[in-house]
C-alpha cells in the first residue's frame, strides 16, 4: 500500500506541475492574469481542462486517505494543530513572502501593476491572490476538521460525508477564496479517509455505498453541472487509485521524496518562461516542465543543507516528540 501511495503522490505532483506549465494555453487564465502568450493550442487547452477535473481532487483525496495514519498516532489536538501549522502554514507564509512575491515582481506580474507592497502582501496572505499556495491553508482547515475522525464515532463519519456533499453544492456561492476551496474539495478529503476506513473494514460496504448514492442525489438535485464535474472527477481519481501499480519505480520514488518541495517552489519559476520563452509549444512545455522540477528539487535540497527545512514544513524527530507530550 505504501508503494502505491508513493506512486500516486508522485504522479499527482507531476500532473500539477504539468497543469501549471500548460496553463498559458488556457485563455481564461491569460485573461485573469493579464499575461500574453503568442502560441495558442486548442488541444493543449483541452488537456489543461481535463487535468483541472482531477489534479487537486486527487491531492485532497490522498491527504484524506493518509489522515488515518495521523489520527492513529498518540497526539493531542493542540499538538496536532501545531504540527500542521509547522507543516502547512509556515511554508505558506515563508514561500509567499520570500519566493512567490519576489519572483512575481521580477517577472512584472500584471496583477501587481497598480498595487503597493502592503496590498501585495495582503493579497497573498489573505489567499486572495496566492497562486498555487492556496492549497496549504485549505488543507490545514481540512486537517483541523478531520481530527474529529479520531473519535471513531460511527455517527460522525456519515454526518461529515453528507456535510461534504452539501458544501460541494454551495462552494460557487462562497466569495472568500479559502472557504470556497474548502467547500469544493472537502468531500474528496472525506471520501479519501472513508475509502481507507472501508479497506480496513472500519465501515460497512452498504453504508459506504448508501452515503455515496445520497451524496450524488444531493448534488444532482441542486446543480446538474456540478454533478457532472463531481462524477468525472471521482471516476478519474478512482481509476488512478485502482490501477496505480504497487511496484516501486526509482523515478517516482525520487519525485515522491521531494513532492512537497516541488509543489512549493515550482509555480513561480514558470513565470520566467512565460515572460521570456518565445518558442513553440513542443519546446516550451518540456523545457518549462523540467526547469520547474529541477529548480524546485535544488531549492529543497539547498534548504536541507542550510538546516532550513522548516521552510518546507519538515521537522526533526525531537520536535515531533515534544508535540506528542
Amino acid at each position: 500500500m505504501n508503494e502505491k501511495l508513493a506512486n500516486i503522490r508522485a504522479f499527482a505532483t507531476l500532473i500539477v506541475v504539468l497543469g501549471h506549465t500548460i496553463i498559458v494555453f488556457d485563455p481564461g487564465w491569460l485573461q485573469y492574469s493579464g499575461y500574453y502568450f503568442p502560441f495558442q493550442d486548442t488541444y493543449i487547452a483541452h488537456l489543461k481542462h481535463i487535468i483541472d477535473y482531477f489534479q487537486m481532487e486527487l491531492f485532497f483525496g490522498l491527504a484524506g486517505f493518509c489522515m488515518i495514519y495521523t489520527i492513529n498516532k498518540d497526539i493531542k489536538y493542540n499538538g496536532f494543530i501545531i504540527n500542521k501549522i509547522n507543516r502547512l502554514i509556515v511554508p505558506f507564509i515563508v514561500i509567499a513572502l520570500l519566493w512567490m512575491i519576489p519572483i512575481r515582481l521580477i517577472c512584472n506580474y500584471p496583477m501587481y501593476k497598480h498595487m503597493g507592497v502592503i496590498e501585495i502582501v495582503f493579497s497573498a496572505l489573505s489567499t486572495k491572490d496566492c497562486g498555487h499556495l492556496w492549497f496549504l491553508p485549505t488543507l490545514f482547515l481540512m486537517f483541523s476538521v478531520g481530527y474529529i475522525f479520531k473519535s471513531n464515532n460511527r455517527i460522525i463519519t456519515p454526518i461529515l460525508v453528507i456535510t461534504g456533499f452539501i458544501l460541494y453544492t454551495l462552494y460557487p456561492f462562497f466569495h472568500i477564496p479559502t472557504i470556497s476551496q474548502f467547500s469544493k474539495y472537502l468531500i474528496f478529503f472525506i471520501l479519501g479517509y472513508t475509502l481507507h476506513l472501508y479497506i480496513r473494514g472500519g465501515i460497512d460496504k452498504r453504508v459506504y455505498l448508501c452515503l455515496i448514492i445520497i451524496g450524488v442525489l444531493i448534488i444532482g438535485t441542486q446543480n446538474y453541472i456540478l454533478l457532472k464535474r463531481f462524477t468525472f472527477s471521482a471516476i478519474i481519481c478512482s481509476v488512478i487509485f485502482l490501477f496505480t501499480p504497487t511496484k516501486q519505480f526509482l523515478l517516482l520514488q525520487y519525485v515522491n521524496k521531494h513532492s512537497f518541495g516541488i509543489y512549493l517552489f515550482h509555480s513561480p519559476i514558470l513565470l520566467f518562461g512565460v515572460n521570456w520563452l518565445d518558442i513553440t509549444p513542443t519546446l516550451y512545455i518540456p523545457i518549462q516542465f523540467m526547469i520547474a522540477i529541477t529548480v524546485s528539487i535544488f531549492m529543497t535540497k539547498l534548504l536541507h543543507q542550510l538546516n532550513l527545512q522548516f521552510i518546507t514544513g519538515e521537522q526533526n524527530n525531537k520536535q515531533y516528540l515534544k508535540l506528542k507530550k
